[in-house]
């Protein structure tokens, strides 16, 4: 593949060296100043200090736990099994806003970001492989649940421009990355379009963020690398790191000019793992460009039925309408 000659790369630096199974939604948390991250199905959420990275911050949820966002205060919103809720890791208390619902019975939450004005938007996949084309793109706006997009296999890549008018996101089993436009008003999205193929670095499309100059940063799943994408979707940089399931990135630091990667372990066999023994681990690069920090989930929580994870009605009221859209061709 002719990718590494038009693109200039660099080689990220081992920042936290563990042996997670499925490391994803990396996160950074401005006012604790911590890196956070998801361990999907070992079912634990864990921050990290990047100044001193010694031992990470363990929340366990005895269930899977797919992707974190913050909230408008300290807490973070958690996408859970018994659960969409806010985690307040001051206090270790995990407060449910939103039921599963009966689509989650053979499904799971998967990548979730916030848009520029705080809506949610969170995808779903069958929990048990062949991953077959059940899963959902949802939109949660202004007290609705809005179904974006469906026949998705493993929705991932979610992330908005700068200005917030365009989401960008994938089906990790097709490789194509696509671009939506976007009303931040109401969440609806427009025509889907081509934004990255599959061939357009190794691997497949896992988990994306956005910098301040609106290129796209994807980690690429079995690729071994980071890839910067113009918005133009050209090849523009790559990052590459000693282990091939690259699951998430985020920009943090205190001026956002460092990008965190979080790897997988998932199904290796002993031969994979020796020559991988860093997979799982958590990486760092400093890239030369800026990111942006994630907005908060700016839900009413008062319109959120709130619920003990320990009582969790699956036929409780979730505090949201459900809304279809049809925003045209569909997978």
């Amino acid at each position: 593949m002719g990718f590494e000659v038009i693109a200039p790369g660099l080689s990220a630096d081992l920042l936290f060296p563990a042996g997670y199974q499925l490391a994803e939604s990396a996160l950074w948390c401005s006012r604790s100043g911590r890196l956070a991250y998801v361990d999907i199905m070992a079912g634990n959420v864990h921050r990290l200090d990047a100044s001193a990275p010694r031992e990470a911050e363990t929340f366990s949820f005895g269930g899977w736990v797919s992707a974190i966002v913050p909230a408008t205060d300290a807490r973070l919103l958690v996408a859970a099994e018994a659960g969409l809720g806010l985690l307040d890791p001051a206090t270790g208390s995990f407060e449910v806003l939103v039921a599963p619902d009966r689509h989650l019975d053979q499904h799971r939450y998967n990548d979730a970001k916030c848009d520029r004005h705080g809506g949610l938007v969170l995808g779903t996949m069958a929990v048990e492989p062949p991953r077959t084309p059940t899963g959902r793109l949802y939109g949660f706006k202004g007290g609705r649940r809005a179904t974006l997009l469906d026949g998705l296999r493993v929705p991932n890549s979610i992330c908005f421009s700068p200005d917030g008018l365009r989401l960008y996101a994938c089906d990790t089993v097709a490789g194509v990355i696509w671009s939506f436009s976007y009303n931040p008003e109401d969440g609806k999205i427009g025509e889907r379009r081509e934004f990255a193929p599959v061939d357009i670095a190794p691997g497949k499309p896992d988990g994306a963020t956005v910098d301040a100059e609106g290129c796209v940063w994807s980690a690429r799943y079995n690729g071994g690398v980071v890839v910067r994408l113009s918005p133009e979707g050209k090849l523009d940089r790559v990052i590459r790191l000693p282990v091939a399931q690259i699951t998430s990135c985020a920009f943090g630091g205190a001026e956002f000019d460092t990008l965190f990667i979080t790897t997988a372990r998932q199904n290796l066999n002993s031969e994979q793992l020796a020559n991988q023994p860093l997979a799982g681990s958590i990486f760092a690069v400093a890239p030369g460009v800026k990111g942006l920090p994630e907005t908060p989930y700016q839900a009413v929580y008062a319109a959120c039925a709130r619920l003990r994870t320990s009582r969790v009605n699956r036929e409780a009221f979730t505090g949201f309408t459900s809304v279809d859209q049809n925003p045209g061709e569909r997978t």
